[in-house]
């Protein structure tokens, strides 16, 4: 989306603003989704926070996300399976 990118453009420059709008943004649909998966809200809540912690501390490369969605959407899939493969391996 059009929003998304001139978001992310000034995320890279490091824009707070930015950045609340993103989160804004996705953050429902994230949580949602991790709960779904995990079945926690807790943890949930914290795989959504490090998502955006990491989405933050990268900002720099944020103009290479091409689909922030599936960008975020990715993270948070990647995260659940961290946090099931460290508490429960095989």
């Amino acid at each position: 989306m059009l929003k998304d990118k001139l978001w992310l453009d000034e995320l890279s420059k490091g824009s707070e603003i930015s950045f609340g709008h993103i989160y804004d943004r996705y953050w429902r649909e994230l949580f949602i989704s991790a709960h779904k998966v995990l079945q926690d809200k807790s943890l949930a809540e914290d795989i959504v926070q490090d998502t955006f912690v990491n989405l933050w501390k990268n900002r720099e490369k944020a103009t290479d996300i091409q689909s922030l969605r599936s960008y975020l959407k990715t993270a948070i899939r990647n995260g659940c399976i961290q946090h099931i493969e460290r508490h429960f391996p095989r």
